[in-house]
């Protein structure tokens, strides 16, 4: 009998640790999404574009280009390529396609396929952490048949050689 009474309490105390334990270490983006007392971590960004982003949104948004295709900028990877679903770790690979956004991307006005991806680099780009993200990025995109153009910041006085680009590589 008392050995009984020892096994229940004994059962009870690593069901209750369990039950804690999973209350206490939950689903990271639910953690997220907590709010703690009265504390936001967020603030509204003093702007959503770089300036140099600015301008050439605005160079693309005015030029021929924007007849034929819709312009949107800053979009995560995952706007346009999803995890295969025979992938491994497919949250994972998702998470990671969703932390990487691309400056620009052109998408065909009808059919809202992306047709061009533009990345406005400036001297960051140099950077090595920075150069292994932008192969990855160009790698992803070349696998799935979306063209990148590399538009250099200093290269913005010349609008008109950069829509030169921007036709040549739409019509490859």
């Amino acid at each position: 009998m008392t050995t009984t009474i020892i096994l229940i309490a004994f059962i009870l105390f690593f069901f209750s640790a369990f039950i804690i334990s999973y209350i206490k270490f939950q689903d990271e983006r639910n953690k997220n999404l907590r709010i703690q007392g009265e504390f936001q971590p967020y603030t509204k960004k003093a702007t959503f574009l770089s300036n140099s982003e600015k301008k050439l949104f605005s160079l693309l948004n005015s030029s021929s280009v924007a007849e034929n295709y819709h312009i949107f900028p800053q979009l995560h990877l995952s706007t346009m390529l999803q995890v295969k679903d025979d992938a491994r770790d497919m949250q994972g690979k998702f998470e990671w396609l969703n932390k990487l956004y691309v400056d620009f991307v052109l998408f065909e006005k009808e059919g809202f396929t992306p047709s061009l991806v533009i990345e406005l680099n400036d001297q960051s780009h140099k950077w090595g952490p920075r150069k292994a993200r932008d192969q990855f990025v160009q790698k992803a995109l070349d696998e799935n048949g979306i063209a990148l153009l590399v538009v250099e910041t200093k290269d913005l006085a010349n609008f008109t050689q950069i829509e030169e680009k921007i036709r040549s590589r739409l019509s490859q």
